[in-house]
């Protein structure tokens, strides 16, 4: 596992490296800018939640339960198969989970670099459009299902 997982490291040590001048050059945050700050990474958190979740359950590749849904003492006959919607799984390749966490790790430490890099008045405009994407993402998985486990 961590054989895989240190070509992103060493990548985001140098780029930590090489944006820390420049992180250094960006103004202070403003109470409203920490405010917004702690709703995206809160928003971003939900997200990665919703898709754990989603990449847990479909990593999830037990044999359906032949049991009647409802009537957990009664099995379905020999040659019945249960109706398609009661028990659907998808098969995924391996690694989805771990792909979900590393890019969501990599893509929250690199974008909060880059908002703390930048000048105040960019820095407000990149978390107010930051805060729309992610209520979006988070409200149209909730639209679909995909509810979050933490």
């Amino acid at each position: 596992m961590l054989k895989h997982f240190k070509p992103q490291a060493a990548a985001l040590c140098a780029a930590a490296i090489l944006t820390a001048p420049s992180a250094h050059a960006g103004d202070d945050w403003t109470p409203a800018q920490q405010g917004k700050g702690l709703a995206l990474a809160t928003l971003v958190a939900i997200n990665w939640a919703q898709e754990h979740s989603r990449a847990r359950d479909a990593a999830d590749t037990s044999a359906p339960v032949s049991r009647i849904p409802g009537q957990p003492d009664r099995a379905y006959a020999a040659g019945y198969s249960s109706p398609a919607n009661v028990s659907v799984r998808q098969a995924t390749e391996s690694g989805d989970i771990g792909r979900v966490n590393r890019q969501f790790l990599l893509g929250s430490l690199a974008g909060a670099l880059i908002l703390d890099a930048l000048p105040s008045e960019y820095r407000d405009a990149a978390l107010d459009a930051g805060l729309v994407l992610e209520v979006g993402v988070v409200a149209n998985n909730l639209r679909l299902g995909v509810g979050f486990r933490f």
